[in-house]
């Protein structure tokens, strides 16, 4: 089977799912086929990037951002770009913004792909180098035009109870924090869901304080000085984009009653809970659905609880009225005594609550895959949530021919949330693309392939039909939804690249008799 674990791997129909929901043209009942045009063929130039593994996005030029697990100046991995053509017709132009050195810190082998904040800087995940077990680093891009993207490493997985191989992309929220999931380390060696929050000035200034030291060690008469030097510049320039220290939000248990190893991303919904999906785990080790809503604080764990009944104490022997009275109207000497053993007794409390272990999101296990030919198994793409709280995504196995499927998971009426399986790939309907969809204003839609024909992988192009496979009325909703977004068939024809309605029709035929 041509699939790799920790490789995000999905379907081209597959990917179609959350760009769907984006743009609005897939409906509650409706799935996708497309057609494909190759925008770029990796590997082929001196120094490109090999086997683009993760998702695009895009900014408001058109251009396509992404990362390859291989090759580059180091073989350790690329961020490219890949601009439109000034000329309809002509070719993308690709530009390596960035090659990964797995040297002094420096991440490598990126599996994911990025997200962008408004200042233009790229986020993203490596599955090794740093500390040995992955990073998350942010690329900033240059202040003047033509100049060099600086890459910062934000943290450095140990492999430990943090989490090992980050192999998805990140989540952000409002306030800069960091989302993500590591396939391996965690309590049980299973994975994790984690969270990164940006440090305080005073963190920054400290990291800066402690490597200026370094700097300030290197032996201007030792034969490696220069490299001293380049490693404590390196490592000062990091904390210029210091990230605090990570919080592990789950630790998956794996076994029939959770999921394992995760690969994907998550996503969140109004409420701040997040969802994502394992890589195994479950009640048939096919993976899982999971969601994880944030703790309710009105239900501490035990270490937290130890800390109000402190504050508690604090508050009865040194701020109640029956001390205070204990002094004289004016003796403010003795009131200040009581009121600073209050504030010594509350530091101390504080202190111990500091120590305190955050106590992890809640997590809901929503659906385990049964595998085999009937469902999918092992899911390694991000999943898409709807206006109406279904869930879609994608299973990098299983299926009808074992190539993978396309599911909706419907929220529960009865407790209970029911999977749809919407797409079951042949392999012959364009095997092993990687990752999910960017699309744009005008409904296309770019993803990236593995590539059976080419190792390197590609970029693509794809427009979409519309209609359920197997369903009567398949060929006449293709149909009808392409002739009223273009004007009629035979301008549907052309505008997709079709020598003939016929021979869009043939396409549409192929597609729905699925």
């Amino acid at each position: 089977m041509n699939y790799r674990k920790g490789r995000r791997l999905c379907y081209e129909e597959a990917c179609l799912v959350s760009l769907f929901l984006a743009f609005g043209l897939f409906g509650a009942t409706e799935a996708s086929a497309e057609r494909l045009n190759t925008l770029h063929t990796f590997g082929i130039g001196s120094g490109d990037g090999q086997l683009p593994y993760g998702d695009l996005i895009s900014d408001a030029s058109g251009a396509l951002y992404g990362t390859t697990a291989n090759g580059g100046a180091n073989g350790a991995g690329t961020v490219f770009k890949l601009a439109p053509p000034a000329i309809a017709g002509g070719s993308w132009t690709e530009t390596i913004l960035y090659s990964f050195t797995g040297t002094l810190g420096d991440g490598a082998q990126p599996s994911a792909g990025l997200i962008s904040d408004t200042s233009g800087a790229l986020y993203g995940t490596t599955t090794g180098g740093g500390s040995g077990s992955g990073t998350v680093f942010v690329l900033t891009p240059p202040a003047a035009s033509g100049g060099s993207w600086t890459e910062t490493v934000l943290y450095s997985f140990t492999g430990g109870s943090d989490g090992g191989s980050p192999n998805a992309a990140l989540l952000s929220d409002a306030s800069g924090a960091l989302y993500g999931t590591t396939e391996n380390g965690g309590s049980n060696n299973s994975g994790t869901a984690f969270k990164l929050v940006p440090a305080t000035a005073a963190a920054i200034s400290t990291c800066q304080a402690d490597y200026n030291l370094e700097l300030s060690t290197c032996n201007p008469y030792a034969p490696d000085y220069k490299a001293c030097i380049n490693a404590a510049t390196h490592d000062l320039n990091q904390c210029t984009a210091h990230y605090s220290t990570e919080t592990v939000l789950h630790s998956f248990i794996g076994g029939t009653s959770d999921g394992s190893n995760p690969v994907a991303a998550l996503i969140s919904d109004a409420s701040g809970a997040l969802y994502g999906t394992t890589g195994s785990g479950g009640t048939n080790n096919a993976g899982t659905v999971f969601k994880l809503t944030p703790h309710n604080p009105a239900n501490p764990n035990s270490c937290q609880v130890a800390y109000n009944a402190s504050v508690a104490i604090c508050n009865a022997n040194f701020n109640t009225a029956t001390n205070l009275n204990l002094c004289a109207p004016t003796d403010t000497a003795c009131q200040a005594y009581y009121n600073n053993q209050l504030s010594i007794c509350l530091g101390q409390a504080t202190t111990t609550l500091s120590a305190c272990t955050p106590i992890p999101d809640d997590e809901t296990l929503l659906h385990s895959f049964a595998g085999g030919i009937g469902d999918g198994s092992n899911p390694a793409a991000r999943l898409t949530l709807d206006p109406s709280g279904a869930l879609y995504g994608t299973m990098q196995a299983g299926g009808k021919s074992g190539y993978g499927t396309v599911f909706k998971l419907l929220p529960p009426t009865d407790g209970k949330w029911t999977e749809a399986v919407l797409r079951s790939f042949s392999g012959s309907d364009g095997a092993f693309p990687v990752a999910g969809l960017t699309g744009d204003a005008s409904g296309l839609l770019y993803g990236v392939t593995a590539g059976d024909t080419s190792i390197a992988g590609t970029v693509f192009q794809l427009t979409a039909f519309t209609g359920v496979p197997g369903k009567a009325n398949c060929t006449s909703q293709s149909l009808a939804f392409l002739a009223k977004k273009y004007g009629s068939n035979a301008a549907a024809a052309e505008a997709l690249g079709y020598p003939s309605v016929a021979a869009l029709q043939e396409d549409i035929l192929d597609y729905c008799s699925e």
